[in-house]
């Protein structure tokens, strides 16, 4: 059996929700290919599912003994699930027994930090080798500390990139002359204001403080307009 080769517009497509217990994974694959040798495996466009692609114009063949007895579960595999699939390989589940033993863990830590919102970590040794592990506990595959990370880092590049935009406006203002003093005083002012505007904060800041922060938005504008009016005045003398 190959994986996704050829052109698949005219086959007869078979798809298998995941997840399936690994065993079971394994006796679709070997029945599959030993009936109809020329199918064809998805090579990863559905990661949720087993899909065969059987050539229309195939004939399954005689398929063996040996080749429809089923594949038991073992040690290594019993409890075990495949849960996607890739082009980089499979991606299975811990076995049952371990996963019971992770639910345990998990409640009993959530419940020994009850403050805890998303996540807990747990650091631990290994007492043969002394390696450091982090054992971490998390509510929410949308919420873990990778995902929230990679939010705040986002985060941090846009308002990176904003303050640089601000800055470059900023020094195309800058100039000794009194209007140039006057544009850089304005241009600073439209960045504290959308500074504010930005700032989560500002929502649960009182009214009496957000009302003192306009006002004095408001008097410093009138005492540029009077110093833009002034400067026009000792133009015309």
């Amino acid at each position: 059996m190959t994986e996704n080769a050829g052109d698949r517009s005219d086959d007869t497509v078979i798809t298998i929700a995941l997840p399936l217990p690994m065993p079971v994974y394994g006796t679709l694959v070997k029945l599959v290919g030993a009936a109809y040798p020329d199918a064809r495996m998805g090579g990863g466009e559905r990661e949720d599912a087993l899909v065969f692609y059987i050539p229309k114009s195939a004939v399954a063949k005689r398929v063996s003994k040996a080749a429809a007895k089923p594949i038991k579960p073992d040690e290594a595999t019993d409890g075990v699930e495949v849960i996607r699939t890739s082009p980089k390989g499979l991606g299975l589940s811990i076995t049952r027994d371990l996963a019971e033993h992770y639910v345990i863990a998990a409640r009993e830590t959530f419940a020994e930090n009850p403050g805890a919102v998303n996540y807990v970590e747990h650091t631990v040794i290994d007492a043969q080798t002394h390696q450091r592990y982090v054992l971490t506990f998390s509510r929410s595959e949308h919420q873990t500390p990778h995902a929230l990370r990679m939010v705040a880092e986002r985060n941090a590049e846009l308002a990176r990139a904003s303050a640089a935009a601000f800055e470059e406006r900023l020094a195309s203002y800058r100039a000794p002359d009194l209007t140039g003093r006057v544009a850089e005083v304005m241009a600073e002012r439209a960045y504290e204001s959308a500074r504010f505007e930005a700032d989560p904060a500002w929502e649960e800041l009182d009214a009496g403080t957000r009302q003192a922060r306009v006002a004095a938005v408001i008097d410093d504008a009138a005492a540029i307009a009077e110093g833009i009016a002034w400067d026009g005045r000792v133009g015309s003398d």
